[in-house]
This record gives structure tokens, sequence and C-alpha cells, in this order.
């Protein structure tokens, strides 16, 4: 799982990045964003979801912050 975890993640980065730099357009950059989030939901089981919350309300960094994003994207309603 972490594996695929850490895959996902760095190719959320990679997609910021290639967007960032106007290789991707704003609704790749949105589909591949979508994409990224259903897999990570799939991926994650409910206490992992909850672990993840609580390293939200940790001391907030830029890193965690995207990873903050990715994992609201991936939390069901």
């Amino acid at each position: 799982m972490r594996k695929d975890f850490k895959a996902i993640k760095a190719l959320i980065s990679k997609n910021e990045y290639f967007h960032k730099n106007g290789m991707l357009e704003k609704y790749e950059y949105a589909e591949n964003c979508l994409l990224f989030a259903s897999k990570i939901d799939v991926i994650l089981q409910e206490s992992d979801r909850i672990t993840i919350r609580n390293f939200i309300n940790d001391e907030f960094s830029f890193p965690k912050f995207k990873l903050s994003v990715s994992v609201l994207k991936a939390i069901p309603n």
C-alpha cells in the first residue's frame, strides 16, 4: 500500500510541475487530480483515513499541505 501511495504522490507532484510549466492544460490537470484522488481513495482503508486526518492537524508545512489536499480529495463526503 505504501508503495502505491508513494507512486501516486510522485505523480501528483509531477502533475503540479507540468501544469505550472504550461505542459498540461487546465482540464488535463484537473482530470489527473480527480484520477489520483480516486486511486488514493481505493488504496486507503478507513483507519488510514483517520490517521491522515490527525496528520492534517499537525504542524503545517508545504509538503503536509500538498498531502492534505490530496487526502481531502480522496475522502468521500
